[in-house]
């Protein structure tokens, strides 16, 4: 008998400490963020991305700025100067080239919903401050509303000629504590929008892939 309830106690140890090991693994699954690696299609800084299927987009630098000089107004030549105050400012540089396909579907005319600058919408990039959590999927703590480029009559209402290309410098304002140094910023180029018919815009990521 003292046989049997030993082998029974020994069983319930087994039992419990078994219990404890999964509780414990469904802990660190459901509530540690992890990372998954970016996506796929995740594209960054110095890597060209197909926009499109007629236009390669590359961003090729970006910083933040105290202050930045546009040129405001349709037929100005003279450059204005805008200073941040509880604000500053992103400048993207980009190079856009126009593929020369056999049968283009537009000449497209830039403005300034072309280009926004929007927060991490789910982006995961290593050694970068992660914190928050979305359908087990780790996040940048850091979010600011979705805002479109500054008006620049530098680049507004230009157009790419097909076969060619043109560099452009982007400006957007941003919060203070929004930095292109600590902070998973995402540059979105659509040129068709709701008429894109299927040709979906780009995400393009400010920061460097990691292995």
């Amino acid at each position: 008998m003292k046989e049997w309830w030993d082998n029974l106690h020994v069983a319930w140890k087994i039992v419990i400490g078994v219990l404890v090991v999964s509780a414990i693994f469904a802990l660190v699954y459901f509530f540690v963020p992890k990372y998954r690696g970016p996506e796929k299609n995740c594209i960054y800084w110095n890597e060209k991305a197909n926009l499109h299927n007629e236009y390669y987009i590359t961003v090729t630098d970006f910083a933040d700025l105290e202050s930045i000089s546009v040129v405001k107004n349709k037929g100005d030549i003279d450059e204005t100067e805008l200073i941040g105050t509880d604000k500053h400012f992103i400048s993207v540089t980009v190079l856009i080239e126009h593929i020369n396909v056999t049968e283009p579907k537009e000449n497209h005319n830039f403005d300034i919903n072309d280009f926004k600058l929007k927060d991490h919408t789910g982006v995961q990039i290593k050694n970068l401050n992660l914190f928050s959590k979305e359908n087990g999927v780790a996040l940048e703590n850091k979010n600011f509303a979705t805002t479109n480029a500054q008006t620049d009559y530098k680049w507004v209402e230009t157009s790419i000629e097909k076969g060619t290309q043109k560099e452009i410098v982007l400006f957007f304002e941003v919060p203070e504590n929004i930095s292109t140094l600590d902070t998973i910023i995402v540059l979105e180029a659509d040129f068709f929008g709701l008429r894109s018919n299927g040709r979906a815009g780009t995400d393009i990521v400010l920061a460097e892939r990691k292995d």
